[in-house]
């Protein structure tokens, strides 16, 4: 059977396992896991040297050292896996990928056993498995391409993203004790396995770094969906129809032949499919199902856009009524200064004794100490303008609307935020101004 077709199913506890190979011996694992059928319990498999190093490898010693040394690391190699049981305890379990193996120089051709303990994780699988044609990953060359792939393989399309603690996800692929720093792993493992991942598979992987908190990012998040720009089978052939977002016949009949089980030539029951009427009408069904899941995603996408403008606009019109207030309290401060207060003491106290009851006693505290915060500067500014303010003053200081008519020459985004940044500023300098004196 041509090898594209053929399928790669492994249970979701042997793809969630700890696994620590070379990028040729994953590719020995997946060409004999492809070969694994229910109706033969012996897990043995003879596989050729061509369809692991190449069509165009030469036959001979290399080779034969190659696939040597491959195999001899997977004969002392083994996964691990660990999980709560009863009480609470952590049962740690490791078990040998394969039991026996052999190579004969020049035969161009090496037979692999899987372990017995193996096939509860290969054989009759009802359910909570993982499944993908062997092409997907038959170009990848970085050896965490293929963990990477089968982790956010495992439940596409129903799951989308997929998260991970950086120390679980290091130790799913072998690498505790490497890559300490955060930057050379996304370097060396993610980025290069990412692209392989985005370039060859049906998959398109984004991700993002999650910090727990100012300093340090501790979970990791891929985000997936399918690549729709890769030409799976040949270069006259597209996945995808005449409208970009819709499935080809072709692709979507490759989706059904993999969610079905015990089909013992693929690529036969494909062309019977391709001429099925009841198969034509099962695949028209499913384009208007997705275009009516495309018509939902435009609407949410655009009561999305509605409510950022929404919330742009409630943002504009706070702030400029941030900046009216800090107007209005210059304002005040200004007529402060110009005016004697304490000519006016018995007004100015039965002002601040209607205006501001709750907070009165704080304010005579003030007046006691002979130290007035610019707070109570302000409320003793604002009766002075109410009693000698002009009016056009009273008028912009009691509405925001005329301000805003008033100034709307230079009045806009961009001056708003100038003016807020401005005055921030300028409060910090005086906050070390006053540190200053104090010390």
């Amino acid at each position: 059977m041509n090898s594209q077709y053929r399928l790669v199913v492994k249970s979701n506890k042997l793809v969630n396992s700890r696994q620590h190979f070379t990028a040729t011996q994953q590719r020995i694992v997946l060409a004999a896991i492809s070969r694994v059928s229910d109706e033969n319990d012996i897990l043995e498999y003879q596989i050729p040297i061509s369809e692991i190093l190449g069509e165009n490898y030469k036959a001979g010693g290399k080779a034969y050292s190659l696939v040597k040394q491959a195999v001899r690391g997977l004969m002392n190699s083994s996964v691990e896996m660990e999980k709560k049981i009863d009480g609470g305890k952590m049962k740690w379990e490791a078990i040998a990928f394969i039991s026996y193996t052999s190579i004969v120089e020049g035969d161009g051709s090496f037979i692999i056993r899987f372990d017995q303990e193996m096939k509860r994780f290969l054989l009759n699988l009802k359910g909570n498995f993982t499944k993908y044609f062997l092409h997907n990953v038959n170009n990848f060359r970085k050896s965490y391409s293929i963990r990477i792939y089968e982790l956010c393989k495992q439940f596409y399309p129903n799951i989308n993203e997929r998260k991970f603690d950086i120390s679980h996800f290091k130790f799913l692929l072998g690498i505790e004790n490497k890559y300490s720093y955060l930057s050379k792993l996304v370097k060396y493992v993610i980025e290069p396995s990412l692209l392989e991942i985005n370039t060859y598979s049906d998959l398109s992987i984004e991700f993002e770094l999650i910090p727990l908190n100012k300093r340090s990012k501790k979970e990791i998040v891929f985000k997936i969906k399918g690549n729709k720009n890769l030409q799976k089978y040949n270069s006259s052939s597209r996945n995808y129809g005449e409208n970009e977002n819709e499935l080809s016949k072709e692709c979507y009949a490759d989706q059904y032949i993999a969610d079905m089980q015990g089909i013992r030539n693929p690529e036969a029951y494909k062309i019977k499919l391709m001429n099925d009427d009841n198969f034509e009408h099962q695949y028209q069904d499913f384009l208007q199902g997705q275009k009516q899941t495309l018509k939902e995603q435009e609407i949410r996408r655009e009561e999305v856009i509605k409510q950022k403008k929404e919330d742009e606009k409630v943002k504009f019109q706070e702030s400029k009524k941030a900046l009216h207030f800090d107007w209005c309290k210059s304002l005040c401060l200004a007529y402060y200064d110009k005016f004697d207060y304490r000519e006016y003491r018995e007004e100015v106290v039965d002002f601040l004794r209607n205006s501001y009851t709750t907070i009165l006693p704080k304010i005579m505290e003030e007046f006691v100490a002979g130290h007035l915060t610019e707070d109570t500067k302000m409320r003793i500014g604002k009766f002075l303008l109410h009693k000698f303010g002009t009016s056009d003053e009273l008028q912009l200081f009691n509405s925001q609307i005329k301000w805003e008519q008033f100034t709307s020459s230079g009045l806009n985004k961009e001056q708003i935020a100038k003016d807020l940044e401005r005055k921030k500023l300028e409060d910090e300098m005086k906050k070390i101004a006053e540190r200053l004196k104090q010390l």
